[in-house]
């Protein structure tokens, strides 16, 4: 089966959603990219929402917590070796942008570059956007098994900030990867209200494929997930 019809599937439930949507262009008035210099602080907004993934792993009573759910087996001895790992270090910090924006994205699998985006709350537009990117990394954990499935869900954080996208620019169109030389990685999405507020999401990322070495390489892990004929990205490094 093709990636994209992979993808496909798994965006479904965000396509439903679209499809009542009218067709015609999306307003012209919509803000534009955020600028590099303004760009500068999101990683540290997204190492803040990394940092409580390392609160919660070396947190006695959050992991009794996580216990008592019932974890899978093997998900423990997995939990260990994250326990080892220092979150609040990251060995490269990769930003990506996606050429498109999510919505954007939807659009052209439901086949409708159309789609006209302007009747959506700022509220409802980043809903569906924070659950196409879910969608897009539950892609990623489904090949680590049920494992990376379940922890990726339990532990991962928030950070608030302001942000004037009137001013600053669009945020939602990038996603941090925070590598630390394992198999598991911490990855970060952007959202705003529309109301000058903006938040970070974290979560764990179980990626082996990832090699972070280098940009390229980070590139080529991607475009296995995500061909680059059909969503363009770069990738920058900021540490």
């Amino acid at each position: 089966m093709k990636q994209s019809t992979k993808l496909t599937a798994l965006l479904a439930a965000c396509l439903l959603l679209l499809a009542a949507l009218s067709s015609c262009r999306a307003s012209s008035n919509d803000p534009l990219p955020a600028s590099d210099e303004d760009l500068a602080v999101l990683h540290t907004y997204g190492q803040q929402a990394v940092d409580m993934i390392d609160e919660e792993l070396r947190s006695d009573v959050y992991s009794q917590i996580v216990r008592g759910m019932g974890l899978p087996s093997g998900a423990d001895d997995t939990i260990k070796e994250l326990q080892t790992m220092d979150f609040r270090k990251p060995v490269h910090i990769d930003r990506i942008t996606m050429a498109e924006s999510m919505l954007e994205l939807l659009a052209k699998y439901a086949e409708d570059p159309d789609m006209d985006f302007s009747s959506l709350s700022k509220g409802l537009r980043n809903r569906v956007n924070s659950m196409a990117w879910a969608s897009f990394f539950a892609l990623i954990r489904s090949r680590g098994g049920t494992d990376a499935i379940v922890l990726s869900s339990l532990y991962g954080g928030n950070a608030s900030f302001d942000w004037d996208e009137g001013k600053l620019g669009t945020i939602d169109q990038y996603f941090y990867i925070f590598s630390y030389g394992s198999d598991w990685s911490a990855v970060v999405t952007f959202g705003t209200d529309g109301r000058g507020h903006a938040s970070a999401g974290s979560s764990l990322l179980y990626w082996p494929q990832l090699d972070a070495a280098s940009v390229e390489t980070v590139a080529t892990a991607l475009k296995t997930i995500f061909p680059a004929s059909d969503a363009p990205f770069t990738v920058e490094r900021v540490k």
